[in-house]
Formats: structure tokens, C-alpha cells, sequence
């Protein structure tokens, strides 16, 4: 922000949210949400939540846009009358019975997978409910109810960032909510563009590797994971380049870990990719053109990752399956399988021809912000 000109103004003191998860691997746990909530949205939520409240009060704003997992920044709009953006980078929660969703490695099919998303809607408004009721009482809003429901009530429009090809709009998802695409991540978790110098010499140096991907917070959590598709491209000769990774994890020859890399500017070099199922990674994945290898790990990743496998430019590798001899075989399967090749390639160029949903959903904000002034004229 600062770099594009834009005043910065911080919520509260600095803490680094990755750091902190790699100190305690818990808090990437489906099974410890109430821990994540309790411990890093929280305190987000009400910092967030008095820095906007304090801003709207001593500057006119036209727009407050803010995320999923920080609703104090709705709140504050809420209180002052205005407009506010709520964006989503994933489809979980947009879930209906017309757009069921995938829990875990067990994907009920048919009739069965919308009762389940159905009821599973329901209890992450009311799980969700538990949790801001006594955080907006703690902070002390004025506004009378701030149920999950209500606080997502608030938005005066709602963007979700993926792509349309994969989930296209349906008749439940809600009235103000535009499905803007894919936003680039390329750029996520680094300091500056371009690819470092010492992942230009290893992808120089030889034939495409395997490239693995698990995002900006999985990557730090998945050490043995990481490790065991290294130790399987070593054992097929496939050279592997790991992007994102635990502090003090080994890797085997032929294998070169680092911390960040650009995904748009490796992805494409890679004779196959490994993804989690994040939906800024994935959407990179998708557009590169290369085989994908999907390895959920924890909420809307199963359902991205199954989507993948539907449309037939990669696998999906359950749990049970990703053992060093389990990735070999999929590795294997996936490498020499020239039509998956295609169908990705084939992919890549419909995913490439959509427009940034970073930028469409630009579009929306600053549509929102022109009718807002016309209003006041």
C-alpha cells in the first residue's frame, strides 16, 4: 500500500501470523478451530474493529473492504452507515444445496452430498454465532445483532474470488455476491517480483522438476508431507523443487527447498505441480497448464482439489495414499499420462483468457463508491 502511495494505518501492534502457526502447528487444525478463532481472529477481529471505528470517526470513508475472517471491520461500517465489501476467497461459504460441497476424503455423491452441506451450513452459523456474540460484546458494539448471518447481512455486496469455470453463480448464493474469478497470489509471502537467483539456476540446470506448493500457511506445518513426495521424486529420478517449507526440514539430493517463489513464473516451468488445494495456489496451478497433484489438507482445499480431478487435468491424493510408495505411484501415473498432459494444457488457456478477480473485483468496489457519490449529489 505504502509503495502504491496509499496511507497505511495499522490495527493495533505488528505480529506475524506465520510465525506464529509455525510455532504452533495446531492452529492449521480443522480439529482446533475454536483455538484459531480464540487466539489469532479474535484479537484481529476487535483490532480491526476499533482502528476502523476510530478512522470513520475522524475521516469521511466512501468504502470499508474487508475479508471472511474479520467481521470488526463490518461492524465498525455497520455503525457509521458505511457501505462495506465483503470478499471471499473461497466457495465454502457460499455452500448450498444447489452448490453441496466436499468434507474430507469421504465425498458422498449424489443425493446425499446436499443434505450434508446443508446441515453443515447450519452449524457453521451457529458454531460461528457462539463465537462473535461475546467478541462484539467484549468490544462493545452498538449494533443489535451481529449473529454470523447478520454480520454477513451487512455487506452491501459480497465478492468471491474463484473462478466461474469451476463454480459457476447458482440460484442460492446470496443477491449482492458477484464470483469475480481467481486473484493473481503470485506475490504473496515474498518481498519483491522475479524469481530468486538460486531457483533460476536449479530449474536451468536440468529437466523440469516436480513442484510443490502447499501455500503460504500449510507449507509451514507439512514437513513430512513436503518430504515424502522429495523422497518419492528421488526414487523415480525426477528432480523437485519445494517452495515453501518448515524451518530444519531434510530433503533428499536432487531437491531444492526454499521459502518463496513466485508461483506464476515456476509453476509453468514444472513437469507436474503439487498443490494443497488453497484457492489462491490452486487458481496458479490451474493457469500454468502442467498436471496437477492435489493433497487437501483441511476445509474448502478437498472440494478445490476434487473439482480439479472432475475436470480431468489432475488427481486427487487421499490421505491414506501419501506415503513415500504412495506418491511414487501417483508420480508415476500422472507423469506419463499424455492426455491429462492436454486436457491441461487445454485448461490453462481458458483459465488464462479470465480476467484477474483481483481487478473485477477493483471494478465492483469502485462501482460501489461512484453510487455512493451520486447518491450524495
Amino acid at each position: 500500500m505504502r509503495n502504491a502511495g496509499l496511507g497505511f494505518i495499522p490495527a493495533g501492534e505488528h505480529w506475524d501470523v506465520y510465525d506464529k502457526i509455525e510455532k504452533n502447528p495446531a492452529y492449521a487444525d480443522p480439529a482446533n478451530t475454536g483455538l484459531l478463532l480464540r487466539d489469532l481472529v479474535g484479537p484481529n477481529t476487535e483490532a480491526t474493529y476499533r482502528v476502523t471505528r476510530d478512522m470513520l470517526r475522524s475521516e469521511p470513508a466512501d468504502i470499508v473492504v474487508t475479508n471472511d475472517a474479520n467481521f470488526g471491520a463490518l461492524w465498525a461500517a455497520a455503525e457509521h452507515g458505511v457501505p462495506s465489501v465483503l470478499v471471499h476467497a473461497s466457495p465454502a461459504l457460499w455452500m448450498s444445496w444447489q452448490a453441496p460441497v466436499v468434507f474430507g476424503d469421504w465425498a458422498p455423491t449424489g443425493f446425499l452430498s446436499r443434505p450434508i452441506t446443508v446441515a453443515a451450513r447450519w452449524f457453521m452459523g451457529w458454531y460461528m454465532t457462539r463465537f462473535l456474540r461475546p467478541l462484539a460484546q467484549q468490544i462493545g458494539t452498538s449494533l443489535p445483532d451481529v449473529s454470523f448471518a447478520a454480520s454477513e447481512r451487512m455487506a452491501a455486496i459480497r465478492l468471491g474470488l474463484w473462478s466461474p469455470t469451476l463454480r459457476g453463480p447458482v440460484k442460492s448464493d446470496p443477491k449482492n455476491g458477484t464470483i469475480c474469478g481467481f486473484a493473481r497470489a503470485s506475490a504473496l509471502g515474498g518481498t519483491h517480483r522475479g524469481v530468486p537467483r538460486e531457483v533460476e539456476a536449479f530449474l536451468a540446470a536440468g529437466p523440469p522438476p516436480v513442484v510443490i506448493a502447499l501455500g503460504s500457511v500449510y507449507a509451514l506445518t507439512s514437513g513430512q508431507l513436503l518430504r515424502n513426495i522429495a523422497q518419492a521424486c528421488a526414487d523415480s529420478g525426477h528432480r523437485c523443487l519445494v517452495v515453501g517449507h518448515p524451518l530444519g526440514v531434510e530433503f533428499p539430493a536432487n531437491t531444492l527447498a526454499v521459502r518463496y517463489a513466485p508461483y506464476d513464473e515456476v509453476f509453468s516451468r514444472a513437469a507436474a505441480v503439487v498443490v494443497h488445494g488453497g484457492a489462491g495456489t490452486t487458481g496458479e496451478a490451474l493457469r500454468c497448464g502442467r498436471p496437477v497433484i492435489g493433497v487437501p489438507l483441511a476445509f474448502d482445499q478437498f472440494t478445490l482439489c476434487s473439482w480439479i480431478k472432475k475436470l480431468g487435468v489432475g488427481v486427487r491424493v487421499p490421505v491414506a495414499g501419501r506415503t513415500r510408495s504412495g506418491f511414487g505411484r501417483v508420480l508415476e501415473r500422472v507423469l506419463s499420462d499424455d492426455s491429462m498432459k492436454r486436457r491441461a494444457t487445454g485448461a490453462s488457456r481458458r483459465f488464462a483468457e479470465e480476467r484477474d478477480g483481483a481487478e473485477s473485483g477493483a471494478d465492483a468496489v469502485e462501482s460501489l463508491a461512484m453510487q455512493r457519490l451520486a447518491a450524495r449529489q
